[in-house]
């Protein structure tokens, strides 16, 4: 096994020889009325949640590998394995039949994950092929190194998390009488605790079937729960009040801890982690272990505490760090009814120790059982949520909190008991991945203490690790032989077992000091205004996801409040906006509104295909709602708007041909054309009407034609709302390129000062303009800027000849008390089958999608949907 779980006390070691049910009683009377802490506001039994055919949401701890899946898709940093050696008479066909037996029993075993645009679920698949394979290597030359290979290569593979099932089982055939069994298994289905179910389970159902092939009673008691039962009963237990307590306390226990434990690695930390790792094996001499069980004995700490300090020691005096925070992985199966299943319920509390007042050894004790027992006391907050109330500086090159964890195991091992045959554990050697940057796990079996320590690779050499694991054990001999004296007195690791000396690489510069607040809704001093359309874009994203406005150019994702979670909708929503192929890595690796809008700008699209429809808001049970661009191409207009409106219905934005996507020159289009094309495209996303179609400004113009477009082919079109809109633009029918960017780029010169210059001269004077107003910003190419000015000009031609004409009802929202023109009386001329018009008391042009009117114009908006008239020739027919 390659994981271990750490027990939380003495208290849960005194506890282990009594039954489930006993050993539940005594901690509800520990703790108290209040049940699980929760002021008794939530379920204090989980219950078997109903089974509608929706997805199950995933647990906390599955959502956040989830999360990293995504930053390092296929790693196999969290595959969790297991392997034997079996000599005897094996029958193999029964040993898969035990597995499908299991894969049927347990759900979390046909499980896959999504994510459906705001959160990751588990998708219960009714049944799966068993992924089980036989090899049989019985004539290689060296059969049991052979069979070592491959179960290697199936625990270096990762999975595809969408992919059910999310396991995998070999039977590697040696000889007649000998076989190695190994099973690979990703993280979010299972964790150690859960191996031991998994193969005791299996070796009860294959007895059964070898005794007899149909036996009359179930080998095996109904389970009372499954995993998503477990998944749904954690969110409604993990209340707001009590999230707030928790939170409340480990912000006071890690407030100040330094980001990063700073270990002496033999290269520079890459930017990103990898998740490459290996592992050392090494063995505790059991005159130590017996010293250490006395000396917990005597100073009234546990094993688990007396090896953490003394792993904490090694670390201080091999990093030179006196502040070190170090993670240690919990059961989290604080219900007896969670104690046979399988699945992923392990999860990750912060231990912290202070040595910088130079402690004796016993001193440290006595500080670790402390904190160890406030960390486990307060162990109900998933790590997940630890993180996101912590906000700690974010970094692709290390892991949030800490870096290195400990695990002790004591959970049930389990044994794969299989008559007729002698089944004894074996280690696979691989290559398999590290999910820290290092992990010591110590267990504890008939008198010995095995240790495994895994490594990241990408910074430790194995030689390192190995000189590592006995200055570790020389550190537990000095401890234990003299516990009062000082840590800053113990043994220097020796040169020839020191680790390397290679500096750790720090924090990148210039990053978010921790004292400053985030962007709220008046600007600092040093603010600056997003400065093109990527940014705009970004910005606009972010300060819809995170709730946030105004967000600048410089500001910082994480600075603002973001968090995985949240990252997960950031990047969806803006590899949809724009086309390319957005990732939680790219967040966290540019942090900025600038740095990833300047990502975004030079990677490449996800396909050769333009998107033209992207989803603004998912779906509900009600008619989308299509909002059109304007002359510009752009949708980021429409961000507030959408956030104001209500949920129970998707909405979509219709973006120009090529905008973001620098494909082809599509030439000369008339607008009927294009709306022609933006009618197929809407048809592809929705194939049935009714089509409701919305446009700001000049944007309704396209609204109002591409609802044409679809009425014209015999398509239900519902309501089509213009948003102040004009009938006709203030240009010529065919403006010249000095009239257009003059007219639609604010930061362009007088259109008199671009006559008389050719075309390259013309967009090089605009584009100067541009980056010095700070509206560009100055790595735009001129090779982009000209091709978006190409689209602006064809776009602004197209629109310029429109002469605008529906036979159905158009509702116009137009300014109230407006002096300058009465738009109203503009839309009379033009042949339209009626006209409604409502006014909206708003200050400006710009306020019906930015500012204070925005939640009327919301509210107006919806109004007019729902009252879609259904005999009217716009609405349908």
């Amino acid at each position: 096994m390659n994981e271990a779980t750490s027990g939380p006390s003495g208290l849960a070691e005194r506890l282990a020889a009594l039954s489930p049910q006993a050993r539940e009683l005594v901690l509800r009377r520990m703790r108290g009325p209040a049940g699980d802490g929760a002021a008794g506001t939530s379920p204090a039994d989980p219950r078997p949640a109903p089974r509608t055919g929706a997805p199950l949401p995933a647990s906390f701890a599955q959502e956040r590998l989830w999360l990293l899946d995504r930053l390092r898709p296929d790693s196999a940093a969290y595959v969790v394995s297991t392997a034997g050696r079996l000599r005897g008479d094996l029958d193999a066909g029964r040993l898969r039949a035990g597995l499908a037996g299991l894969t049927a029993r347990h759900e979390i075993l046909r499980t896959s994950l999504a994510w459906t645009g705001d959160r990751t679920v588990q998708i219960v698949h009714d049944s799966v092929a068993v992924p089980w394979e036989v090899t049989d290597l019985s004539d290689a030359p060296d059969p049991r190194a052979a069979a070592e290979r491959i179960l290697a290569g199936d625990v270096e593979r990762g999975f595809d998390l969408t992919a059910a099932p999310l396991w995998r089982a070999r039977l590697v055939r040696m000889g007649p009488r000998d076989h190695l069994f190994g099973v690979a298994m990703h993280h979010t289905i299972t964790d150690a605790w859960s191996v031991g179910v998994f193969l005791s389970e299996l070796g009860r159902l294959y007895t059964a079937s070898r005794d007899d092939p149909a036996p009359p009673d179930p080998v095996l008691p109904p389970l009372p729960l499954q995993y998503g039962d477990f998944a749904v009963w954690q969110r409604e237990r993990l209340t707001d009040d009590l999230v707030s307590e928790l939170a409340a306390f480990w912000k006071e226990e890690l407030a100040g801890a330094p980001d990063l434990l700073a270990l002496p690695t033999d290269r520079p930390r890459p930017q990103a982690r990898t998740g490459r790792g290996a592992r050392h094996e090494f063995e505790v001499p059991g005159d130590l272990l017996r010293a250490a069980r006395d000396l917990s004995g005597s100073t009234d700490v546990t094993l688990f505490m007396a090896l953490l300090a003394a792993f904490v020691a090694a670390l201080s005096r091999w990093s030179g760090q006196t502040d070190l925070v170090v993670g240690t992985p919990v059961a989290g199966r604080r219900h007896p009814d969670l104690e046979g299943l399988i699945g992923f319920f392990v999860n990750s509390v912060v231990v912290r120790a202070d040595v910088s007042d130079r402690p004796s050894f016993r001193q440290l004790l006595h500080r670790v059982r402390q904190r160890s027992l406030r960390a486990f006391e307060h162990q109900d907050l998933p790590f997940e949520k630890l993180v996101e109330h912590l906000a700690p500086t974010r970094d692709t090159a290390y892991n949030p909190l800490f870096q290195v964890n400990f695990g002790f195991g004591n959970v049930p091992q389990g044994h794969l008991d299989l008559p007729g045959t002698f089944a004894e554990p074996v280690t696979v050697p691989s290559g398999a991945g590290a999910k820290f940057d290092l992990s010591l796990y110590l267990n504890e079996h008939r008198g010995r203490l095995a240790g495994t320590f895994e490594y990241a690779t990408d910074i430790f050499d194995a030689a390192t690790i190995e000189g590592l694991a006995g200055y570790l054990v020389e550190v537990l001999a000095a401890v234990t032989a003299d516990p009062d004296r000082p840590i800053t007195q113990l043994p220097d690791p020796r040169p020839g077992q020191r680790p390397g000396t290679a500096s750790v690489s720090a924090p990148e510069a210039g990053g978010p000091d921790a004292e400053s607040a985030p962007s709220g809704w008046s600007t600092s001093p040093g603010f600056v205004e997003p400065r093109d359309r990527w940014e705009r874009y970004v910005a606009q994203v972010w300060s819809e996801v995170l709730g946030v406005t105004p967000i600048g150019a410089h500001d910082e994702f994480f600075d603002l409040g973001g968090s995985s979670m949240p990252g997960m909708l950031v990047v969806d929503r803006l590899s949809k906006l724009t086309g390319r192929s957005v990732t939680l890595h790219d967040l966290y690796a540019t942090r900025t509104v600038e740095a990833l809008a300047d990502w975004i700008r030079s990677s490449e699209t996800t396909s050769a295909d333009p998107q033209f429809v992207v989803e603004l808001q998912p779906g509900g049970p009600r008619p989308p709602l299509f909002f059109l661009h304007a002359v510009l191409g752009e949708l980021y207009h429409y961000f507030e708007l959408a956030g104001a409106l209500g949920t129970g219905r998707a909405l979509y934005g219709v973006q120009n041909d090529g905008f973001f996507h620098g494909g082809a020159d599509p030439g000369v289009l008339t607008m009927e054309q294009m709306a022609d094309r933006y009618a197929e495209e809407v048809r592809r996303v929705h194939p049935e009407g009714p089509y409701h179609l919305c446009g700001f400004s000049g944007a309704g113009r396209f609204a109002l034609a591409v609802a044409n477009s679809l009425h014209a082919a015999g398509d239900r079109v519902g309501t089509v709302v213009l948003l102040d809109t004009a009938p006709l633009t203030d240009a010529p029918p065919d403006p010249d390129l000095a009239f257009i960017l003059a007219g639609w780029l604010l930061f362009s010169p007088p259109e008199d000062d671009l006559r008389g210059l050719d075309r390259q001269a013309q967009l090089h004077r605009v584009l100067e303009a541009g980056k010095r107003a700070g509206d560009l910003p100055p790595e735009v190419e001129p090779a982009e800027f000209a091709s978006f000015c190409r689209r602006l000009e064809l776009n602004a031609r197209a629109v310029s000849a429109y002469r605008p004409s529906y036979p159905g009802t158009v509702t116009l929202l137009t300014q109230k008390d407006r002096a300058d023109r009465d738009l109203a009386v503009e839309w009379a001329r033009f042949p339209i089958g009626g006209l409604k018009v409502e006014d909206i008391d708003a200050g400006s042009h710009l306020e019906f999608v930015y500012g204070p009117a925005v939640p009327e114009v919301a509210r107006r908006l919806e109004a007019c949907l729902d009252d879609a008239a259904p005999g009217d020739a716009g609405a349908g027919r």
